[in-house]
Formats: structure tokens, sequence, C-alpha cells
């Protein structure tokens, strides 16, 4: 593949990236129509991209490892609760992102094969944590005055999941900050070990952002999310190994950590995310909790209609119906967009693919697991740092909505990124 050729990919690859980490909007507000939608000329950004290493014949088939019969038993699985759907439409608008979803891999698969586009990908993804942190700060400080401009470019079904928890003071656009935390963690070690100080110090002060968007948001998930990000990230780079436990580095850390989440609890003067951690805020706080549980028991209630290939992808909502008691028209929209959803992977896999399509996910995270062991124990860390922010995202998809271009699409970006860095060299240096 020729240079130009190479950037014109990596830059469309990269528009498309952007465009599925920011909340859907519209591209002609005054239309106010989904296809014309950021995540649809998304999409067509993919197919194009699909297109172009495929036909042109840009990429050597030769040497694909064995994660590609793991994401095609993965596929198969789904593809197969076709069977037991009742309704195709649903079906369909579900099985959509899951084609997306894997065409995301394998772009990102493909591109990564290549050392100089590995290298630019790693600086385009520190830049996006960046960015990323940034909006959730702007979004965080001026959200209420941020509401007329919102309404008028972001669809419909976001705007209907931000404005009840606007009316509520929780802020969360659910970019799933929290998955950059290894990226920044990273970077600041890197700093410290290079007496990079300055470098440090910027990586430090986004790492402390990260936490006061996640404290100010007053959402649990994002605090169990975060927690986990550093956890994570704290073991796959091994700060915890006994023969450094007591180094100055780590103890400078650790220290620091510490200081930051104090600090931000003693900023957030009105300790809402505690009150909801606690579950003493207000009754909503305590249903929110029991409604998780409640959808899991219901998810694994499905299953036993349809044991085998289960009720059909995207058709959970065509059997699980709460809304249909409620009046409030805003309401009843921001209800049917999130609680006619199972709010967990696990059980929104179980019930709509049934016994065949939870084994395919436990075959594909398996593949996973063990691709992140190799990297652990050869100490390929700047994988690992990848590796650590892809678990991150899927952590939150054990018990939150987890199947929307929105929510998976970097998920299989930074495993298609760990797979593809391994085989170089996977565009065709001399096809035209």
């Amino acid at each position: 593949m020729k240079n130009k050729e190479k950037r014109i990919a990596m830059g469309l690859f990269f528009l498309s990236l952007i465009l599925i980490k920011l909340p859907p909007f519209y591209m002609l507000p005054p239309l106010k129509s989904t296809v014309l939608g950021s995540h649809s000329f998304a999409k067509i950004l993919l197919l194009v991209l699909s297109a172009f290493f495929l036909i042109k014949k840009r990429v050597k088939l030769n040497g694909l490892n064995n994660i590609f019969l793991i994401l095609f038993v993965f596929f198969l699985t789904q593809s197969l609760s076709v069977l037991g759907a009742k309704n195709i439409v649903y079906f369909w608008k579900q099985y959509q992102n899951v084609v997306f979803g894997l065409t995301v891999f394998f772009i990102s698969y493909f591109a990564a094969g290549d050392r100089k586009n590995f290298s630019l990908i790693d600086r385009f993804i520190y830049l996006v944590g960046v960015f990323v942190v940034l909006v959730d700060l702007f979004y965080m400080s001026f959200s209420l005055r941020l509401i007329p401009y919102m309404k008028g470019f972001l669809q419909k079904e976001m705007l209907d999941l931000y404005l009840p928890n606007l009316s509520e003071t929780r802020h969360n656009l659910f970019l799933n900050t929290e998955l950059f935390v290894p990226v920044f963690v990273w970077s600041f070690m890197e700093g410290l070990k290079n007496k990079k100080y300055r470098h440090a110090f910027v990586n430090f002060i986004f790492i402390d952002l990260i936490v006061l968007t996640t404290f100010a948001s007053k959402f649990r998930t994002r605090f169990f999310q975060l927690f986990f990000a550093f956890l994570i990230s704290f073991v796959f780079f091994k700060i915890f190994e006994k023969k450094n436990i007591f180094s100055k580095k780590n103890f400078f850390i650790s220290g620091l950590i510490t200081v930051i989440l104090l600090l931000t609890i003693y900023l957030r003067a009105d300790f809402g995310l505690i009150k909801r951690l606690a579950m003493v805020s207000d009754q909503a706080t305590v249903d929110t909790a029991v409604y998780r549980i409640e959808t899991l028991v219901a998810s694994f209630e499905l299953l036993k209609k349809s044991p085998l290939v289960g009720v059909g992808l995207g058709n959970y909502r065509y059997y699980i119906d709460v809304s249909n008691t409620i009046e409030d028209p805003v309401q009843k929209s921001h209800y049917q967009d999130t609680l006619e959803d199972a709010h967990s992977l696990i059980g929104q896999t179980a019930a709509e693919t049934g016994v065949i399509g939870l084994l395919g996910l436990l075959f594909l995270v398996t593949g996973f697991i063990r691709r992140d062991y190799i990297l652990f124990k050869k100490n390929k860390s700047r994988l690992l740092v990848y590796a650590a922010a892809s678990w991150v995202l899927f952590f939150y998809g054990l018990a939150n909505p987890f199947n929307t271009l929105f929510l998976t699409g970097w998920f299989w970006f930074l495993r298609g990124l760990i797979e593809g860095e391994s085989v170089k060299d996977r565009f065709s240096a001399g096809a035209t």
C-alpha cells in the first residue's frame, strides 16, 4: 500500500473512532434524521475501509492467528440467535452492532500490523484520552448552559438519557473516561522512570481530572470502574511486585493517588456519590441497584424460553416492557432506552443468544485473557496498557448496557490493536 493511501486510510479510521467515541449527534441538525447521524456516517466509513482492504487485496491473509477462529465462532453463535427472534427489526438493529464491532476489530488488526501505523495509533489514543477528559470536565462544569445546544444536535435517544440525569444533578456522557486511566498511569510512570518530571506532572493532572469527574458524576458505576481501572493498571504494570513494592517511585505513586482521592472527596462537599454508594440518598438510588438484580433474574427466565439460541439479539425488550405504566413522555422514552435492557452483558447474552451464545462469549473472552497472559509473562508493557483499558470497558458491561457501537466500539478497537501488533507489516507492500 502506498504511503498516501495509508495516510488516507488511517485518517478515515481515526475519524470513525472519534465519531463512535462521542455520543451520536445529527450531522444536519435541522433534519434530525439518524440516517444522517454521526454514528451512521462512522459506519459508512468503516464499510469503505473494509472494502478498501479486502476488494483491493491490500491485506496479506496468510498467517492470520487463532483469534480469527475465535471471532468466527463468536460471530456464528450470535448469528444463530435469529432462529429464536420474534421481532426481526430488533434483531437487525442489534446484529449490526455485532457486525460493525467486528469490523472495527479487523481494521484495527490490519492497521496495527504496520509499525509506523502502530506508533501513530499510540499517539492517537493518548490525544483522544486528553480530549475525552476535557469534554467530560466541560460537561460537568457547564451542563445546564449546554442543554439548549444539546437539544439542537444530540440524537433523541441520548438526549432522553441525559436530561433525567441532569435533573438529579448527575453528570455522565457515558464516554467511559475511566478507560484512559491505564494510559495516563503508564505515561506517568514512564515520566518518572525517565526523569521527565514535567511529562509526569501533566499525566498526573489528567489522572486527577478523571478522578474528579468520576466523583462529580455521582454515578456508582463510574466509581467502581475507576477503582477497577487503577487495580488492573497496578497489576498489569507490576507495581505491586515484591521487589519493587517499597521503591520510592511506587511509594510516590501510591501517595499521590491517595491524596487525589481524599482531596476529591473533600472538594465534593455534598458527598453525593458517597451517599449513593451507601444507598442513603433516596429511594431511587436503592431501586436502580435492585433493578439490576431483577433484570439478571429476568434474563435467565427468558433463557428458559429458548435455551439453545435464546430469544434473538435485541429481543430482550420484546418480552420485557417496563414503560407501559409511565405517563411522562420524557421519562417514558428514558425508560424505553435504558430499562428495557438487561444492564448486564452476561444476562443479555444468555437471554438473547442462549447457551450457545453464552459459550461463544466465554470462548472469546478466554481467548483475549490468554493473549493478555502471554503479554504479561513477556512483559509487553505498551500492549498491556491497551489490554488493561479494554478490560475497563468490559468491566463496565458487566452491570450496564453494553450493546451499541458507542459503548463497545473502542473495546473492539483496542483488542484488534493488541492482536494486530503481533503480526508486522500486514499491509501488502507492493499492492497498487
